[in-house]
């Protein structure tokens, strides 16, 4: 294994409609509100393996949507690519300071963060100051008890000022069964991440 990166616990919905994060699944109060900005909002490719069961991706290549969108990466041997998109929010409850990552390839999921851009495009128009969404996860029955996930803005705060470009983010994590599997990646502009597993 090739260098050691620490990830932020996975946030995301379970078919009951509640939220939790972490490895062990803890619940995410409904009061709880995190902080969202365009710089904490990925978009790019993972690569879902074709094994039945198997739900570890093979590999992800994500950029920030204030840069463009990473070209679709080469074919992977026993894997498909998929659009992901990613949200890297945190945690304003209390003393937890917690920043998480919600990844999603579903459309409702898609569907979610696309209505939370608009809001943020159409915000920014008039208020440029305010540039950090203060939003709360929660989710609406749609039918047949599914649950489709929901991030609510219930305010807005300032950032640090306009933000400077980021120094390009490498995060790699390769394993001697997986190396050999994944084909050569493509150029990659600044706040590209390329995470091989």
């Amino acid at each position: 294994m090739l260098g050691k990166t620490t990830y932020p616990p996975l946030l995301r919905q379970l078919k009951s409609g509640a939220w939790v994060f972490g490895a062990g699944s803890a619940p995410v109060p409904d009061d709880w509100t995190w902080s969202i900005d365009l710089p904490s909002i990925y978009r790019g490719w993972v690569c879902q393996p074709h094994m039945p069961g198997d739900h570890a991706p093979l590999a992800e290549v994500m950029a920030t949507f204030v840069e463009h969108r990473p070209a679709r990466p080469e074919p992977v041997v026993g894997g498909d690519w998929r659009e992901q998109w990613e949200l890297m929010p945190r945690c304003l409850a209390g003393e937890h300071n917690i920043k998480a990552s919600y990844k999603t390839v579903s459309m409702n999921g898609l569907g979610a963060i696309g209505l939370l851009l608009m809001q943020f495009k159409q915000h920014l128009r008039v208020d440029r100051n305010n540039r950090v969404a203060i939003v709360r996860f929660s989710a609406r029955e749609r039918r047949h008890q599914r649950f489709v996930p929901l991030i609510d803005i219930v305010g807005w705060m300032p950032g640090d000022g306009p933000r400077k470009p980021e120094p390009p983010v490498l995060k790699e994590q390769l394993s001697s069964a997986g190396a050999d599997r994944v084909a050569p990646w493509p150029a990659c502009r600044a706040r590209c991440k390329i995470t091989q597993y």
